[in-house]
């Protein structure tokens, strides 16, 4: 039977070692899964990465952007300061010089008109000046005059010092006043059209910005009487405010939603993020390329070294990458040694064993073991 057995394995090696050997291919964790795995985490460390620095650079664009606004706003509030500058300093100039006071002195409580030369002078002197007045802590509104005298009006005087300020907002009356003092109690109040705001306003370079100019009195909602720039901005929330000295006014700036880091900066951002993302890559493939190399070196000295030892592969090794699965079962071809040939080698070793074992120690074997006759021995059923 052992005989057979061998014949007809010998038969079938033989048959196996002419056919054409195909790489196995087995499951389970295996070096390139690892790999993937860990490419998978890298690439979502990237991601995360990438929109972690998109929302530093859009915030550094809402920085650079509101910062922008800002310097807008205050270049503008400073050429509208220097402009109110130069018509005080102007009004001023007129009001002190002496003829002009020897006539203020001259002016009854109840009149409310300046004298012809101070009027003649101020009319030549200042553009766009619509109303000239004489107010004091008795006068009373007057709608009789253009544009009519209001409240408003007569408490600009009470101020510190002289201020513009809008009145009649939204009428056909809309104009600028402000007031300055000729005496302990009476002041001089000039009206101005609000086209004189424009022109002023008109001298700013807004660029690609939406300017507003308007009023806003404690929590009231601003008043915008002059707008200057790109109009498409006009609804535009997010604005940098500027208080105008001697003024009630404040200037608002609004600028496009656009990208305003310089090419030098955008090209620096780019380049970084390029670098870091060539290191990653390289550092990867690297990697990788070390450990197959180190991975081929040691298993061909594996290989080798069982090749020369006679090391008993029958019993199945605790591999848990498929890589060196292959490997033992190439290590296993190399000693000869097939898995049917252990089938069939551990079958001819049990049949031996049972050939070899003595029949006192088989168990389906029973020896009856009778005592020997002697001359000497009596038998025991002797007939007496």
């Amino acid at each position: 039977m052992s005989l057979f057995n061998r014949g007809a394995h010998k038969k079938r090696k033989a048959k196996k070692e002419a056919e054409p050997r195909k790489s196995a291919q087995f499951s389970g964790l295996s070096i390139g899964k690892i790999l993937w795995a860990g490419f998978l985490v890298i690439a979502i460390i990237t991601l995360l990465s990438a929109y972690s620095s998109y929302l530093l650079y859009a915030e550094r664009i809402d920085e650079n952007r509101t910062d922008r606004q800002q310097a807008i706003a205050e270049r503008a509030a400073a050429v509208f300061s220097a402009k109110l500058s130069m018509l005080t300093a102007s009004i001023k100039r007129t009001i002190n010089d002496p003829a002009i006071q020897s006539e203020l002195k001259g002016i009854s409580v109840d009149q409310i008109s300046p004298p012809e030369t101070l009027q003649r002078r101020l009319n030549n002197q200042l553009h766009l000046l619509i109303r000239q007045v004489i107010v004091g802590p008795d006068t009373l509104p007057n709608d009789k005059i253009s544009p009519p005298l209001s409240y408003a009006c007569l408490e600009l005087p009470s101020l510190n010092k002289p201020t513009l300020e809008l009145h009649r907002f939204g009428t056909a009356d809309q104009h600028l006043d402000i007031a300055f003092p000729i005496s302990n109690s009476r002041s001089l109040l000039l009206s101005f059209d609000t086209k004189l705001a424009h022109q002023w306003l008109n001298t700013i370079n807004s660029g690609d910005s939406y300017i507003r100019l308007q009023q806003q009195i404690a929590s009231n909602a601003p008043l915008i009487f002059g707008q200057t720039g790109n109009h498409r901005l006009a609804g535009a929330r997010n604005s940098a405010m500027q208080s105008i000295a001697g003024t009630q006014f404040q200037v608002a700036v609004s600028l496009p939603e656009v990208e305003l880091l310089t090419q030098s900066e955008r090209i620096l951002y780019f380049v970084n993020f390029g670098v870091a993302l060539l290191l990653i890559a390289l550092t990867l493939a690297a990697s990788l390329i070390t450990v197959r190399l180190i991975l081929r070196k040691d298993l061909r000295t594996v290989g080798s070294l069982i090749k020369r030892s006679p090391i008993n592969m029958h019993h199945i090794l605790p591999i848990k990458l498929a890589e060196l699965r292959g490997c033992a079962n190439e290590i296993k071809r190399q000693l000869g040694i097939e898995q049917d040939e252990i089938d069939s080698s551990a079958t001819e070793n049990s049949n031996h064993a049972n050939d070899e074992i003595s029949p006192l120690f088989k168990p389906d074997i029973v020896v009856n073991v009778e005592p020997a006759v002697t001359p000497d021995s009596e038998p025991t059923n002797e007939k007496k």
